[in-house]
């Protein structure tokens, strides 16, 4: 079970939705509900995400390459009733007021996908969606919307972090890069 504490401002997020690249609306088509587990594998197969199935109908993973980072591996695990698209930016045992507010701040910035902190100071980017919500664009938009987070707010981040492990904190601790993945193509804002 993921411990994590949640920095959500949803109901601001929820005004400012990026739209989708042209290439991915069209792969995406028109929009089909989640019916079945075996709908996600479906889907990433049809878009051409090259996943790794860690546990069938419930866990993927889906590398991308970064063009901030070396690249990134975002985590699609499907719940019950929700399933959550994730991705981790690193490892910062303790958390100093000023990145707190910094984490704070982006959340406010970003529609949808938002900062997760777990109690062993595991930093993620998480998309949650509903499953009775969730269709192929949706899930399509918001695998590579998690990883172009990661992949563009990642540096900005570890760079402050870092400046508080000069002051005595610990210093932060990247997750190991996924080999041969695709590139996250740009965010496209409204």
């Amino acid at each position: 079970m993921r411990k994590s504490l949640l920095f959500a401002l949803t109901a601001l997020a929820a005004c400012s939705k990026p739209s989708a690249p042209a290439h991915l609306a069209a792969a995406a088509g028109p929009a089909v509900q989640l019916t079945s587990a075996d709908d996600l594998e479906h889907w990433m197969t049809e878009a051409g995400f090259p996943f790794r199935t860690l546990e069938k109908g419930k866990r993927y993973t889906v590398p991308f390459d970064g063009k901030n980072v070396g690249s990134v591996l975002v985590v699609v695990e499907r719940g019950a009733e929700v399933t959550t698209l994730m991705a981790k930016f690193f490892t910062l045992p303790e958390m100093p007021a000023p990145f707190l507010r910094a984490l704070l701040n982006l959340n406010f910035k970003l529609a949808e996908t938002k900062m997760v902190l777990t109690d062993a100071g595991d930093l993620f980017a998480a998309y949650d969606i509903s499953n009775r919500l969730l269709d192929k664009k949706e899930l399509l938009d918001g695998v590579q919307n998690v990883a172009r987070v990661i992949d563009a707010y990642t540096p900005q981040l570890y760079s402050l972090a870092q400046k508080q492990a000069g002051g005595g904190q610990p210093a932060p601790t990247m997750p190991p890069p996924p080999q041969g993945a695709p590139v996250a193509p740009p965010m496209v804002k409204k």
